[in-house]
C-alpha cells in the first residue's frame, strides 16, 4: 500500500473513533431507554395474557 492509503485508512479509524467517544453519551442513553420501554412492552404483554388467563378460568 502506498502512504496515501494508509494516511486513509488511518484517518478513517481516528475519525471512526472521535464519532463514537462524541456520541457515546447519547447512544447510552437512547440504548436505556430503548431497554426500559422494551421491559415495560413485556410487562404490559404479561399482563395481558395474566388477565386473559383469569377471565377464562372462571
Amino acid at each position: 500500500m502506498t502512504f496515501l492509503r494508509y494516511w486513509l485508512a488511518v484517518s478513517a479509524v481516528v475519525i471512526g473513533f472521535l464519532a463514537v467517544w462524541a456520541f457515546a453519551p447519547v447512544l447510552l442513553f437512547m440504548l436505556a431507554v430503548v431497554v426500559g420501554l422494551g421491559v415495560l412492552s413485556a410487562a404490559v404483554i404479561y399482563f395481558a395474557h395474566w388477565l386473559r388467563a383469569l377471565r377464562e378460568r372462571g
